[in-house]
């Protein structure tokens, strides 16, 4: 994560340039406005029009970077707005410097590697996602973008639990390679779905969705490719009554099939979005043309109930951006040391040295200085296990590494060794109830300061276990 100022927007939109499309521009040879034009120019193809042929000059900031979010109207929003949104962050919660540094060296082509293996994303169980009760259902979609490695059993998006809390649907794609939607009347012995007359193409980007208008029939289920209507057939087992609310997790990547089944996808996901309606063909149009970028929130649909973006790149969570985002209180109670002391931490350790000092433009900072690892301070019963956190902090490691958090689940899912002011933000899931500024190894020494701690009271986040971030 590059700091908030170390590039100016003119440096870091060269960057981006270089890192996106393989180009050696240097990082101050093309200004601030050509560079964004660059963007557009090497990208080509956006939502439908060809900009490949445009001069350097032909869109001020503003007008690219809308075009980037494939806005309708390029004033609608401010130029702060559209990079905040990149983030994704609050509207303006940085300047566009500082923004563009948070995405350090690329825009928006994340998504998430699953190795087949053991890779997956877990969403806690939510009512909003369940869409049934057992006796009628409710309508519902799927948007997301694939890469697909193996096109057996490739795993979506599901909420199916078979030995620990039941079955309710499924996204996936089948043992014969076919894209398929199943809902399940709570088992595996019952259910009604779809399947694709074709198989799966792999090794190649690929939009998917499906939509289900609550008839309680496989006539009610159609499934799409690309933006287009998939030839499909209808499949179902026993009999069908409606889909039931169970506390079933919800999975990206994996399939909990049967107590002794378990499948696990071997491609890239990106772009997952859930609605609690019936998309019409014309939004699903849409979604297939805003392409793997900005798909979900750019093109206005409505009724959205689960959009994990996949574009914040790193760390250990899949946040949800269907909602704005809101934040608790400070969890910390003294999260800048600012009356000189580490009043409400505890030593772990204790380190060698542990003290509140003026340094190098911070009046109070935690300096720490220790001969043996997992030592630092840390304050006890200040979060909950299982819940999102929102984490920044501006931190300088003189030598060694240094982890927040805890050792299992750190915060950004990294060590730190930043040898001069870096500040960062970061989702963390807590694994226990007390928040860490530990050194990794032995023979560490760093500043810590302007440490907060907020709860993320909305929205269904995930926490990825194993999956890794990967550019486009």
């Amino acid at each position: 994560m590059a700091a908030l100022y170390s590039m100016t927007l003119q440096e870091r939109m060269n960057t981006i340039n270089n890192a996106e499309h393989g180009l050696t521009d240097g990082l101050t040879e093309y200004t601030f406005q050509e560079a964004c034009n660059r963007w557009l120019k090497e990208t080509g193809t956006i939502n439908g029009v060809d900009y490949s042929s445009i001069g350097f000059n032909r869109y001020t900031p503003q007008e690219a970077f809308a075009i980037i979010r494939h806005k309708d109207d390029l004033y609608s929003e401010t130029l702060t707005e559209l990079i905040n949104e990149l983030g994704p962050y609050n509207a303006n919660e940085y300047t566009p410097t500082e923004a563009l540094n948070k995405k350090n060296a690329v825009l928006v082509p994340y998504s998430l590697s699953f190795d087949g293996l053991n890779d997956y994303v877990a969403i806690a169980d939510t009512s909003e996602l369940s869409f049934g009760n057992g006796t009628v259902d409710s309508a519902f979609s799927i948007s997301a973008w694939i890469y697909v490695v193996d096109a057996t059993t490739f795993r979506i998006i599901g909420k199916c639990a078979h030995d620990s809390g039941g079955m309710e649907w499924a996204f996936l794609t089948d043992s014969a390679d076919d894209l398929r939607l199943v809902l399940y009347d709570a088992t595996t012995s019952h259910y009604i779905s779809q399947k694709a007359d074709v198989v799966f193409p792999e090794n190649q980007w690929v939009h998917v969705a499906c939509t289900y208008n609550a008839s309680g029939a496989a006539s009610g289920i159609i499934l799409y490719q690309d933006g287009v209507v998939s030839a499909s057939t209808a499949v179902d087992i026993g009999s069908y009554t409606a889909l039931h609310s169970t506390s079933a997790a919800i999975e990206m990547g994996r399939l909990r099939y049967s107590s002794a089944t378990t499948d696990y996808s071997d491609g890239k996901i990106d772009e997952v979005s859930i609605f609690d309606k019936v998309l019409t063909p014309a939004e699903v149009t849409s979604l297939y043309a805003a392409n793997p970028q900005n798909a979900g929130d750019a093109v206005g649909i409505t009724n959205l109930t689960g959009y994990w973006k996949m574009d914040h790149g790193s760390g250990p969570v899949a946040r949800d951006v269907s909602v704005v985002e809101t934040l608790g209180n400070e969890s910390l109670s003294n999260p800048s040391f600012s009356d000189g002391t580490f009043t409400s931490w505890t030593l772990g350790g204790p380190p060698d040295t542990y003290e509140v000092v003026s340094h190098d433009g911070h009046a109070t900072a935690a300096h720490i200085v220790t001969s043996s690892a997992n030592n630092g301070p840390y304050e006890t019963s200040i979060v909950t296990a299982g819940k999102l956190y929102k984490v920044s902090f501006d931190i300088k490691v003189i030598s060694g590494n240094v982890y927040l958090g805890k050792s299992a689940s750190k915060v950004g899912g990294v060590n730190y060794t930043d040898s001069s002011w870096t500040s960062y933000t970061h989702y963390w899931i807590a694994e226990d109830s007390h928040f860490r500024a530990y050194n990794a190894i032995a023979s560490s020494e760093f500043y810590i300061d302007n440490i907060s701690v907020k709860e993320v009271t909305n929205g269904n986040h995930g926490t990825i276990n194993g999956a890794t971030w990967t550019v486009h």
